[in-house]
């Protein structure tokens, strides 16, 4: 049995717009979402039996090796548990499958927890952006070059 879930590429729920409002720090409106353009963005959820236990939103230009993530959410039960460590690689297996060798993104600087899970996935830190969010506050810029496997 399959006990890791299944990522599945499909457009915002519900479900997804309910976990960004209670567990993202900067959440979208839900107009923000519906707005989302499939042709640059992809949506992955991560769900056991159903239930969302996560979700990944990257930005991919089309004959772009590069993406953007933009969010990365995993539900508070099963934070601390590697859940998002299993999540991750079945996110970058995809990637690499469309061509994507590397990703970047942006994290709050007061955001440790996220901060040193990225590391843990061998994200490496670039530079801090000053008043990078709306509130304000200032981001890491941190980037990670996918490791393509050559058969």
């Amino acid at each position: 049995m399959n006990t890791t879930g299944e990522i599945t590429l499909e457009s915002p729920g519900d479900d997804v717009i309910e976990m960004d409002r209670m567990y993202f720090p900067n959440p979208w409106e839900s107009s923000q979402w519906l707005a989302l353009n499939p042709g640059l963005n992809r949506l992955f959820t991560w769900r056991f039996q159903g239930e969302l236990r996560g979700f990944a939103l990257f930005g991919v230009a089309p004959d772009d090796n590069v993406a953007h993530l933009f969010k990365i959410v995993v539900s508070p039960q099963y934070r601390g548990s590697s859940t998002g460590s299993i999540f991750w690689p079945l996110l970058t297996a995809h990637l690499v499958t469309k061509g994507v060798n590397s990703v970047f993104l942006e994290v709050g600087v007061d955001n440790s927890r996220a901060i040193r899970f990225y590391e843990k996935l061998g994200f490496k830190a670039l530079r801090r952006v000053r008043g990078f969010y709306s509130d304000g506050g200032d981001a890491q810029t941190m980037t990670l070059t996918l490791k393509v496997e050559v058969l």
